[in-house]
């Protein structure tokens, strides 16, 4: 889906849409750099003009971390996006059982600061529903 969305021009079409990819954006941040370097053979613009207009719509994506909070999927996230773009969300009732082992692995992870963590665990979600949010959040 997030590599239609950037190759077919929709997610640049319509930049002020906010995508949320669930679990962790499943293999995109360990795609999205062959992605950018595949461009340079769909556009006749310069390889580098290409990739970097190719690569920065995924680089707008926001990312559910659910399923995907593990020692070696956090740092491709945190490589494609910065942890404000992050959120955690479950898929109930199916990824119920993952909270807690997901919510500690945020918990504790080095990678993240104690600000990242509040973000993630809920600043990131009002700061993107904030209209929702100022009626129904008090």
């Amino acid at each position: 889906m997030i590599t239609n969305m950037v190759y077919s021009g929709t997610k640049r079409r319509f930049p002020n849409v906010k995508i949320i990819s669930t679990h962790g954006g499943g293999t995109m941040p360990y795609l999205a750099r062959r992605i950018g370097m595949l461009a340079e053979f769909l556009a006749s613009e310069t390889a580098s003009s290409r990739r970097q207009k190719k690569c920065a719509p995924i680089q707008d994506l926001l990312f559910d971390l659910t399923a995907c909070t593990t020692p070696n999927a956090m740092p491709a996230i945190l490589d494609l996006v910065p942890s404000s773009q992050l959120m955690i969300g479950f898929d109930w009732p199916m990824m119920h059982n993952t909270h807690q082992t997901c919510s500690n692995f945020i918990r504790t992870t080095p990678l993240l600061s104690d600000a990242d963590r509040t973000a993630i665990f809920g600043g990131t979600a009002v700061k993107l529903f904030s209209r929702i949010c100022a009626k129904n959040c008090k």
